[in-house]
């Protein structure tokens, strides 16, 4: 139970000294757990969860990817990188940005970043 209650809380931005902790989510894990939505739910509510605590803007940026919402993902890493959000650091690696790789503005933030251009698709993991 512990694991999952932290990779909960990561996904929601609850660590790094963000304010959401167990008590914070509980409801809202079981609120996404008895729709019919399941994860898609689960990470509506983590952008709301940003309206009202403060929150890493990657994490929304991801929270975005992954509902396939391109343009408040881009928002969202320009605010985490105009923030200087550490986070950003994760950029080519995080899979639920991979809808945004081929974007002009992605490819833009990566430059801004500091990564090389020939950084910017993510590798699969190779089975071995």
């Amino acid at each position: 139970m512990r694991s999952t209650w932290n990779s909960l809380s990561l996904r929601c931005g609850g660590s790094h000294g963000t304010p959401v902790g167990q008590s914070d989510l509980l409801p809202i894990v079981r609120s996404a757990s008895a729709s019919k939505g399941g994860r898609t739910a689960y990470l509506r509510h983590c952008v709301k969860i940003h309206e009202h605590y403060a929150r890493p803007w990657f994490y929304l940026a991801g929270d975005y990817g992954a509902l396939g919402d391109r343009e408040n993902a881009m928002m969202a890493l320009n605010k985490s990188y105009e923030n200087r959000d550490i986070e950003l650091l994760s950029l080519l690696v995080d899979p639920d940005l991979d809808l945004l790789r081929a974007d002009p503005r992605f490819q833009e933030l990566i430059r801004k970043v500091g990564y090389p251009q020939s950084s910017s698709a993510r590798t699969p993991p190779t089975s071995g």
